[in-house]
């Protein structure tokens, strides 16, 4: 009788083991889905913080509608001396304010009231002397999944998307443009053709590349004698990978 005792005791200790064993499993469990929709919430609350931020910024800017073509450039630089232009692409979510910084880490990560958001802001190569007004102005900005910021580029890697948008919309103070798209591409954030200074071979040079290695084919080629603005973005897919469009700078 002792020996079937001490077989029950022994099964229940082992049950009660088992037990304790789940309740860890299933508190560590709980813990770890309460940390991911901790971040998923966090992440979710920048992507409105950052919507909201900038739709404030359009209301500045004075933009009424889709369409109006007035931009209040006196009071974005008085809330941001650094805004340096304003870019449009209609039918898609790039309506944003152009910064430059001191860095090309300023507004990497920080919206136009300076406030850190992963959305950061459009931007212009710090080393940029002229913006707009120098053959080469580089302009980054994030491929966000909410369909943000840049993530509306790597649509030119479609013909149909460029047919429907061959040209953006830019604003500055001083002028405004049409830009005509003049080719888009996969990069490695480390090429050579992120260049800024040329001298005039290298011009003629470089819009010949931008054709030849074009994703798409455009109603619009460039000289050495325009104004051409790079706009990049990260693919998301491959660390180092970007996607640049190339447009043409054409005073209206």
């Amino acid at each position: 009788m002792r020996e079937v005792g001490n077989r029950g005791t022994r099964g229940r200790k082992m049950s009660s083991g088992k037990r304790f064993f789940y309740n860890i499993v299933t508190l560590i469990l709980v813990v770890v889905i309460v940390f991911c929709l901790f971040k998923i919430g966090k992440i979710l609350w920048g992507y409105y913080e950052g919507t909201k931020t900038y739709d404030h910024v359009a209301k500045i800017a004075g933009i009424g509608s889709k369409d109006s073509d007035h931009i209040d450039f006196d009071k974005l630089l008085s809330e941001n001396p650094d805004t340096k232009a304003w870019l449009k692409l209609k039918g898609t979510n790039i309506n944003y304010p152009i910064l430059q910084g001191a860095s090309n880490d300023t507004y990497l990560h920080r919206m136009f009231d300076g406030k850190y958001n992963p959305k950061g802001s459009l931007f212009i190569d710090y080393r940029v002397e002229n913006p707009f007004q120098d053959f080469m102005t580089i302009v980054y900005g994030h491929n966000m999944k909410d369909n943000t910021m840049f993530s509306h580029l790597m649509e030119y890697k479609n013909q149909d998307f460029y047919k429907k948008h061959p040209k953006m919309l830019l604003y500055t103070p001083s002028k405004n443009y049409n830009m005509y798209v003049i080719g888009a591409m996969y990069i490695d954030a480390a090429a050579p053709q992120y260049k800024l200074f040329f001298n005039e071979s290298e011009k003629a040079s470089y819009v010949n590349w931008i054709s030849s290695n074009s994703v798409i084919k455009t109603d619009e080629v460039a000289s050495a004698q325009d104004k051409i603005v790079m706009l990049s973005t990260c693919t998301n897919v491959d660390e180092n990978g970007r996607f640049i469009v190339f447009g043409k700078l054409v005073e209206r």
